[in-house]
């Protein structure tokens, strides 16, 4: 091996040239490796800019998150849906306007300043709302005015769940029509970059980067970061994605179902109210009622999700053997409890979602969104991924640049 350090060397072809590692080469490190994510993360229907941004912070401090929602994503195959509403349901990407009075589960009220909504409706009141919206600093009162919106106590905005039957306003076998959507090209192709490089940091780390550091060797650190980038690229392809969010009429229990002339009344003025609706949601039974369900709790979805926490000590033990190398007591436990902890955290803050929205809505009247919360978990439980980046920086210092001439 050559080391030339500042000097300029003209060797044969096959030789191996090294120099001291720049700053450049971290922060590059850390761009195409973990940064990349920001556009390959998939986001629900029409994710404003804040929920976006939420979704990229939550991805890159614990990717397993990613990982889980393209999973559950890939569980709901949107794109097999007969119908347009039927696909946009699936995708989450129906909502309705229902009285507080009705039960909500776990895909229940959202706040719409946090994302488009395709129509005309009245807003709930609420005490935490997102700053960015252009009606955050106006009135907020009972039934204040915002732009052509009303805001109102007794409301809630909720997604209509993948239980619920959902009918068109228009007789399909005389009118053609679809909801808005589409396929993101560059999420594709940098689900497809970042696999590609991945892969390549994978196989590079094979070598000296292996021999040094052993299963602490910082390449290793992409490997959640490319499994989530993969299963993001099949859940692209799975499902479509929408600019917005569309209204459809809530109307109780299935059509049919014998209701009261208070709820009927209720429902209809309540229809007087909302411009744009695509369509009619009926609930799951004729107790009505808004069921808590929930993707993560079917058997096929849990069987994959400890698969995906498996594969990497699997790929670590065939691309290392669990060999030390030269790493330290510290850049071991510091990658390995990124790893761990990265993981479990992602089990325990799928289960405090809907507790917290729950807590919130009941006691503050507040209408979280479960990206939001997801997020503020994230960052509440990242100091083992921080950690690791910084002995990830720490390590590409002591490490050599290498290329083969």
């Amino acid at each position: 091996m050559i080391d030339p350090g500042k000097v300029t060397y003209k060797g044969e072809k096959g030789d191996v040239i090294c120099r001291p590692s720049h700053w450049s080469d971290v922060a590059m490190f850390f761009l195409a490796n973990y940064a990349l994510h920001a556009f390959t993360v998939l986001t629900d229907p029409g994710s404003g800019a804040f929920i976006t941004m939420c979704d990229c912070v939550r991805a890159i401090l614990l990717p397993y998150t990613g990982s889980v929602k393209a999973l559950i994503y890939i569980s709901e195959f949107a794109i097999g849906g007969k119908t347009t509403l039927e696909r946009a349901k699936r995708a989450r990407a129906l909502c309705m306007v229902v009285p507080t009075s009705v039960e909500f589960g776990s895909l229940g009220p959202f706040s719409p300043d946090y994302f488009n909504i395709h129509g005309q409706h009245p807003i709930p009141v609420l005490r935490f709302s997102n700053p960015f919206s252009k009606g955050y600093w106006s009135s907020r009162g009972r039934h204040s005015i915002i732009g052509r919106h009303t805001r109102r106590d007794d409301l809630i905005v909720a997604t209509v769940p993948p239980s619920f039957s959902v009918q068109p306003i228009l007789d399909e076998s005389q009118y053609d029509y679809e909801i808005a959507s589409n396929y993101s090209i560059l999420k594709t192709f940098a689900a497809i970059v970042q696999i590609v490089y991945g892969c390549y940091e994978l196989y590079e780390a094979r070598g000296m980067q292996v021999d040094s550091f052993g299963y602490a060797a910082y390449s290793l650190t992409v490997i959640p970061y490319v499994f989530m980038s993969f299963l993001n690229l099949v859940a692209s392809m799975c499902r479509p994605s929408y600019p917005s969010r569309y209204l459809v009429y809530y109307r109780g229990p299935y059509e049919g179902c014998q209701t009261s002339w208070h709820e009927k009344e209720a429902l209809q003025n309540l229809e007087s109210e909302v411009a744009g609706a695509v369509g009619y949601a009926y609930g799951l039974s004729c107790e009505g009622g808004y069921p808590d369900i929930t993707s993560t709790d079917s058997v096929p979805i849990n069987v994959l999700i400890f698969v995906l926490l498996l594969a990497p000590y699997i790929l670590i033990y065939v691309l290392t053997g669990y060999n030390q190398g030269h790493s330290t007591l510290t850049q071991r436990t510091w990658l390995m409890c990124s790893l761990v902890l990265g993981q479990l955290f992602t089990v325990v803050a799928q289960h405090m979602i809907y507790p917290i929205q729950r807590w919130f809505f009941v006691r503050l009247h507040c209408s979280l969104d479960d990206n939001l919360v997801y997020a503020g978990i994230s960052v509440v439980l990242s100091a083992p991924t921080v950690g690791a980046f910084v002995q990830v920086a720490y390590m590409i210092f002591q490490d050599d640049v290498c290329r083969k001439i």
